[in-house]
């Protein structure tokens, strides 16, 4: 016979929220968030993609338009970033 309590003791721990660590963001903001104006970024595109058919456009503008700031300032401030990293692997 297979003692299958150690199965259900992860499971009852909330072990299965630690196999995804985004998902466990997204849940966070979702409890403590209430309303659409002070939702994270990751919440909004989340509610963009609800339903049976989802119109990809909305998603992925949401997507694009959330990683544009992002991708300016590493644009900006790229080889200061690569400096770093090189500098760091240099040690000695």
């Amino acid at each position: 016979m297979v003692d299958s309590s150690k199965y259900y003791a992860g499971f009852c721990r909330g072990d299965h929220l630690a196999v995804y660590p985004g998902m466990n963001q997204i849940l966070f903001a979702v409890t403590l968030t209430s309303g659409t104006g002070n939702e994270p970024i990751t919440v909004a595109l989340s509610n963009l993609a609800g339903g049976r058919a989802v119109q990809w456009n909305l998603p992925m503008a949401g997507a694009i338009m959330a990683a544009l700031p992002i991708l300016i300032v590493y644009l900006i401030l790229g080889r200061y970033f690569i400096r770093g990293l090189l500098a760091d692997s240099m040690k000695g």
